[in-house]
């Protein structure tokens, strides 16, 4: 996650709006470089698992309203994505055309590196999360798995996926318990704190 949210930074654009879940994504975007003009859209204050599910519908919302070459990018893990997943239905209802990473670690890691990772309701039922899209009625989409760092190299250099044009899903391979530096930091301090309760 470190190269990937250091990495990120290359495929940012001036005016792009960027959502980020409560969870690796919140803290690992703090190591990303935002071009002029950026908005970044967080909520960790209640650790409310799902929200960017729904805030992305209503940034891309908005942004299509403002201007529909902006790029609205969400981040969201594989956990957190399945407490609100229904908002697609309506992001391709709409016509809307956002880009969706799907950070898949196999479950909540930050739960994982908060409560201990052996917890049994830190682990999912797995989905194909490329078929989401399909089976929410899209038309005009793109799906793509990135596993390997050529790969998303090569994904993000290609000019017509720079261009947001239709709906795509882009699902990001992690370890299980790999995490941004500044979670593993936080996790250890929590694990402290709760080992002290």
């Amino acid at each position: 996650q470190e190269w990937l949210w250091n990495e990120v930074s290359n495929f940012f654009q001036e005016g792009d709006v960027i959502i980020t879940e409560t969870g690796t994504s919140s803290f690992g975007i703090n190591s990303s470089v935002f071009p002029a003009n950026t908005i970044g859209i967080s909520q960790v204050l209640w650790g409310s698992i799902g929200y960017a599910g729904g805030a992305v519908a209503g940034a891309a919302f908005a942004a299509e309203e403002i201007d529909p070459a902006k790029r609205v990018i969400l981040f969201i893990g594989d956990g957190s994505l399945q407490l609100t997943v229904q908002e697609i239905s309506t992001i391709v209802r709409w016509g809307l055309k956002p880009y969706l990473f799907v950070l898949n670690n196999d479950g909540y890691t930050i739960e994982r590196l908060i409560h201990g990772p052996k917890a049994q309701y830190n682990e999912i039922q797995n989905w194909d999360n490329l078929k989401i899209l399909p089976t929410f009625g899209a038309k005009d989409y793109e799906t793509h798995r990135v596993a390997t760092t050529g790969e998303w190299k090569k994904l993000i250099a290609d000019k017509a996926f720079n261009v947001p044009s239709k709906i795509r899903m882009i699902e990001v391979m992690l370890p299980v318990m790999d995490g941004p530096a500044a979670l593993i930091a936080q996790g250890k301090l929590s694990e402290e704190m709760n080992a002290a309760m």
